[in-house]
């Protein structure tokens, strides 16, 4: 508003400051935004270095130009010139926004990545649970109907995951206008929409699963011990899921989630 009064009052000297205040907030504000996404960037552990030093390296080049920006339009001394740094900030931003919408969606990528590895890793364990439950002559019908339903969800999870990857690798490849980026970012985006709705629905299933173990008699750390992988619990890492705070408390030592 202050800008726009500036502007009515056909005081260029104050336009000129005004504009000047202006676009440097709008340029800090895009500073901002691509600094957290460069933390969110380093503090992801499910990316790889390479990964990381690319996403990161663009990040800080963006920045640059934007600071850059920033420096011409304090240094400005004609409304010609605020009118040509102003529009270097907000075309790069334009320009730059869809690529950094894409460095966010693969870092949630990543993660996604991670929580159906761990799930395949419980599967696994599951499946060769059930043979130390049917050797021990427990009646394994309904831990097998469960399993093979859990089996299913992260099998769609894994092709919904291939799918959004593919399109991020696509946005991040093409050559094509903003729109095209736009575009391919968010059905990426869609695919790990729905790969995360896989991996909420084989968590439940493996709820389910345990508790029938435990129903059977069995204990579920026999069940699952003797892995020679670094761990077998997989904990709940969905937060946006309003419902997980409804659950009871259950003992930490026997839980295992799949998100």
């Amino acid at each position: 508003q202050a800008f726009k009064d500036a502007v009515d009052s056909e005081d260029e000297k104050a336009a000129m400051s005004a504009a000047k205040e202006y676009l440097g907030k709008v340029a800090d504000l895009v500073i901002n935004s691509l600094e957290k996404i460069g933390a969110k960037i380093e503090e992801n552990d499910d990316l790889s270095q390479e990964e990381v030093d690319e996403m990161l390296a663009d990040i800080e080049a963006k920045i640059a130009q934007i600071t850059e920006a920033k420096t011409q339009v304090e240094a400005a001394q004609t409304k010609e010139e605020i009118k040509v740094a102003g529009k270097t900030i907000t075309q790069s931003w334009n320009k730059m926004k869809n690529q950094v919408e894409l460095h966010a969606s693969r870092v949630v990528r990543a993660t996604v990545q991670d929580v159906i590895k761990r799930a395949e890793f419980l599967e696994r364990k599951l499946y060769s649970g059930i043979e130390k439950l049917q050797n021990a002559e427990h009646d394994t019908t309904e831990v097998e109907d469960l399993l093979e339903d859990f089996a299913s969800y992260i099998g769609s999870a894994k092709e919904n995951f291939a799918a959004a990857k593919e399109a991020f690798n696509d946005a991040r490849d093409t050559t094509e206008d903003g729109e095209a980026v736009k575009d391919l970012v968010h059905e990426g985006q869609e695919y790990l929409k729905q790969a995360n709705e896989d991996m909420k629905e084989a968590n439940k299933l493996s709820k389910e699963i345990l508790k029938k173990i435990r129903e059977s008699g069995a204990d579920v750390e026999s069940v699952l011990e003797e892995s020679d992988e670094d761990y077998y619990e997989v904990e709940d890492e969905d937060e946006s899921d309003d419902d997980d705070n409804d659950e009871e408390e259950r003992d930490e030592d026997e839980e295992i989630e799949c998100t």
